[in-house]
């Protein structure tokens, strides 16, 4: 998850009959269950909330934020207009504002079945196990429901961030190593995290599949690592290495920049 979408990619154990992605790794093709989800991103959600409650109360220029905690206050430019926030620290009405978002359409709209988000199909997780990275991590970790190995543990996470939500700013930073800048942000995501994993992925709230990691072996897991994975993939597709020779120059010359720009950038 990153600030403006989130992303979910696994190898369906049963058929893939949509937003299939084929990538091949050392040699061996796999055919992957793969979407984003654009604005449902960390930052889109805050401002998503926040449209939601202007929507509500369209000529009120202070607006109370059940996704704040109590003794904040935040300001939006909205449409020309200035916004002020005040925290409500109501974790029940924040979910329901969140829950509003992550509907699944309706039996008869969608196609094909089983739908996540919307009309967005999504098979069944099945039983691998699954790694969270980015925004995912960092409500999880501050708020205490990760155990020792990484592995997330949503429903204490729900039950944690209800009862964080409902502190004041002062009490949730106070002592803390949580930051008045995140204070807030972290009632937000404590409770959007678990929402969207079992709510619209469709991961049981005891599931002990998920593990939270910024690295891998030292090397941080981020989109350019998977696009320079992939991107190297093709140059042997479609570059002709291990036949040795070239073909379709001008994707292998796109490539070869590709891999050595992010050699350097490491």
């Amino acid at each position: 998850m990153g600030g403006g979408s989130t992303q979910i990619v696994f190898l369906p154990d049963g058929p893939l009959l949509a937003n299939m992605f084929q990538v091949r790794i050392a040699g061996k093709r796999y055919s992957l269950y793969a979407h984003s989800y654009l604005f449902y991103g960390q930052d889109y959600m805050i401002f998503r909330i926040r449209r939601y409650i202007i929507q509500q109360n369209p000529r009120l220029s202070s607006l109370q934020n059940p996704c704040m905690l109590t003794g904040d206050k935040t300001e939006l430019i909205y449409e020309g207009d200035t916004k002020t926030f005040i925290g409500e620290g109501n974790p029940s009405k924040c979910l329901t504002i969140i829950n509003s978002f992550l509907k699944s359409a309706p039996d008869d709209m969608c196609y094909p079945k089983p739908c996540a988000i919307g009309r967005t199909y999504q098979p069944s997780i099945g039983t691998d196990n699954f790694y969270a990275l980015a925004a995912f991590t960092y409500a999880p970790h501050s708020l205490n429901t990760v155990d020792s190995s990484g592995k997330l543990n949503i429903g204490l996470l729900n039950d944690t961030a209800f009862n964080y939500c409902q502190k004041t700013l002062t009490d949730a930073t106070t002592n803390t190593s949580i930051s008045e800048k995140y204070g807030s942000a972290y009632c937000l995501m404590g409770l959007y995290i678990p929402a969207l994993l079992s709510e619209a992925y469709g991961f049981t709230s005891e599931t002990q599949k998920i593990t939270l990691i910024q690295k891998i072996n030292d090397i941080s897991v981020d989109w350019t690592l998977g696009a320079i994975v992939y991107e190297t993939e093709v140059f042997e597709t479609k570059c002709g290495i291990s036949a040795g020779h070239i073909s379709y120059p001008d994707i292998c010359f796109i490539n070869i920049l590709l891999l050595l720009t992010y050699l350097i950038v490491r």
